[in-house]
């Protein structure tokens, strides 16, 4: 329950300039709103949320809208919806007038579960309004595992891009990138695997996910852990049949090991993959790989 006090302190002048700095440091200088714990949110995988250390249990939200209209905001953080807008999305079914109560109930329900302590007449701590437009407020307490992945998925990849292949910086930034990868324990809110509003993040995200595991490849090829490697490509045609760049990958790293037999495998379930799914050939780029496994 520090940032509150520190919040009072900098706004009551006495200490000001330290409650500040304090806040700075902790990563929350714009904050002006703390209810004494931070929410920590699990959107990969399965959605789950923690107000502290408490998980906020399936009742609490009252009804599936509450937290729709959570991940919504979420999904959308720091950009303003007009209610009109929320309503199209999580009611697309229903009058204006129907969406608008129950966008009202859910609002509520969701405030509940985020805050339970709050005031009715209090503005909220998480979730920012102005007129008919709400947002999730960019400065709130709030860890979300997808925002940790994209942060730590940028830097190791800058790091990745300005080492000197096989120099410790290199390897240090191979670390980084593969602990980034490991945030990402399964697609966006799964349960809305449906609902357009989350389409373009968890397709997003997931392009994401798969160019850093195709970097990450291609950087243990270059450390000379061609098995690392190989598990790695696995994984992405797992996910998406058609990443020729793993492709690809997997000839370079059965070369490596020896295995010419397997390398071509490798580049006939490229072909495979690639005509069932796509009805095309391999790019040139696949085409030339091959030729140099097939020497």
């Amino acid at each position: 329950r520090l940032v509150p006090l520190l919040i009072e302190a900098r706004r009551s002048g006495q200490q000001a300039a330290a409650a500040a700095r304090m806040l700075e440091r902790i990563g929350l200088p714009q904050i002006e709103r703390h209810p004494g714990y931070a929410l920590r949110v699990q959107a990969f995988g399965a959605f789950r949320v923690w107000r502290g250390e408490q998980e906020i249990e399936p009742r609490e939200w009252q009804r599936d809208k509450a937290r729709q209209l959570f991940q919504l905001f979420l999904t959308q953080r720091g950009q303003p919806l007009q209610r009109e807008a929320i309503t199209e999305r999580l009611w697309p079914a229903l009058s204006q007038e129907a969406a608008q109560r129950d966008f009202k109930v859910a609002l509520n329900a969701m405030y509940r579960a985020l805050e339970p302590a709050r005031p009715a007449d209090a503005p909220s701590a998480y979730i920012a309004r102005d007129g008919t437009a709400y947002w999730l407020r960019e400065e709130a307490d709030v860890f979300v595992d997808a925002l940790v992945f994209e942060r730590g998925w940028e830097t190791a990849l800058r790091r990745l891009d300005a080492a000197a292949p096989g120099g410790l910086d290199f390897a240090s930034a191979v670390e980084a990138l593969e602990a980034a990868l490991a945030a990402y324990r399964g697609e966006y809110l799964p349960e809305a695997l449906y609902d357009d509003w989350a389409r373009a993040q968890r397709e997003r995200l997931l392009a994401l996910y798969l160019r850093g595991s195709e970097r990450l490849a291609a950087a243990r090829l270059a450390l000379g852990q061609a098995e690392a490697a190989l598990r790695l490509c696995e994984l992405i045609v797992a996910r998406d049949p058609c990443w020729e760049g793993a492709y690809r990958l997997m000839m370079e790293a059965q070369a490596a090991l020896g295995n010419r037999a397997q390398a071509l495998r490798a580049y006939q379930r490229c072909v495979e993959a690639l005509r069932a799914e796509l009805n095309v050939a391999p790019s040139p780029a696949t085409e030339a790989a091959r030729a140099r496994v097939d020497v």
